[in-house]
């Protein structure tokens, strides 16, 4: 691994992205981000689902100062906000994460940041600023920015910003089909490296996760894509059309499976901390060790 200082800002941005919500995306981001610091990696985590932030729940550390929202509404703002979360939890003394929350409490707030958020121009000139400057002056080693699902304009320029879209999906049909509709946007046809993590988590009507499919039902699935590689003929199609190189599609070898304590955590309230920490044992923590441990060695 070569020195932070030594690598383009852009290659160490991960962006964690996902044609549509309720697939663990941000479980993923937020443990992912706790895994590499505990290797030792300077690790930052922005929370950019600013109309649903959960990164601030998901550690368990109260907001009690500015936020990626506040950052966003104020044009005069070049620094953007973070938390130690070693200073904020014992679980993570030592460790070097930190994190840039949104903020959901303060209405006043969500309303001018909507709105914040549609002005591309604006943002695409203030963010990629601001991010490459604390990253350069803290030796962040890996940035995490846990995107709001779908088409939102602030996701433009996080996909402008990065050669790493982590692209996390579940694998029904739907999802598939939205995955190669991704595939196909400017933006992401540009970025070098694209993994997709494939799961078989689903909410339900009261936003409790269970399973989409089965184990074996996720394995053939992946095998099927393996064999017809339909990403990588989607991408080739688009560089005759543009006529440029439009990066690398891999599939990662192993899907996230649903996780019944990780289910059972609910929606924040019982937990007490993150749960890779809390649950070692458990496949989807071991998953995500396997999935640092491949990013890490890219």
């Amino acid at each position: 691994m070569k020195a932070a200082e030594d690598k383009k800002p852009e290659k160490n941005i991960i962006v964690v992205y996902s044609p549509g919500g309720g697939n663990g995306k941000s479980e993923i981001a937020a443990n992912l981000a706790y895994t590499l610091a505990k290797e030792g990696h300077r690790t930052w985590v922005i929370d950019a689902n600013t109309f649903a932030p959960t990164q601030d729940l998901i550690f368990r550390v109260p907001i009690n100062g500015k936020t990626f929202s506040e950052f966003l509404i104020d044009p005069d703002a070049d620094d953007l906000p973070w938390y130690d979360l070693s200073a904020h939890s014992a679980q993570y003394r030592g460790i070097p994460l930190y994190l840039t929350p949104s903020n959901r409490a303060i209405q006043e707030i969500r309303f001018r940041m909507q709105e914040a958020q549609g002005d591309g121009d604006t943002l695409a000139k203030r963010l990629p600023g601001a991010i490459s400057r604390k990253m350069q002056e803290e030796k962040i080693e890996y940035l995490i920015v846990d995107t709001h699902p779908g088409f939102e304009q602030i996701n433009d320029v996080w996909l402008a910003m990065t050669e790493f879209l982590l692209l996390v999906s579940r694998i029904n049909d739907i999802d598939l089909a939205n995955l190669k509709a991704i595939m196909k946007q400017g933006d992401v046809t540009d970025i070098a490296y694209k993994l997709i993590v494939f799961n078989n988590v689903i909410l339900d009507e009261h936003r409790n996760a269970r399973r989409d499919l089965e184990y074996h039902e996720v394995v053939d699935r992946m095998r099927e894509i393996r064999s017809e590689d339909v990403f990588q003929t989607c991408l080739e199609k688009c560089e005759k059309l543009s006529g440029k190189d439009c990066g690398i599609v891999d599939v990662y070898d192993d899907p996230f499976l649903y996780s019944e304590k990780l289910a059972s955590w609910g929606q924040f309230a019982n937990r007490s901390g993150l749960f890779v920490v809390d649950e070692k044992d458990d496949a989807f923590s071991k998953g995500i060790g396997e999935l640092s441990r491949y990013i890490v060695g890219l």
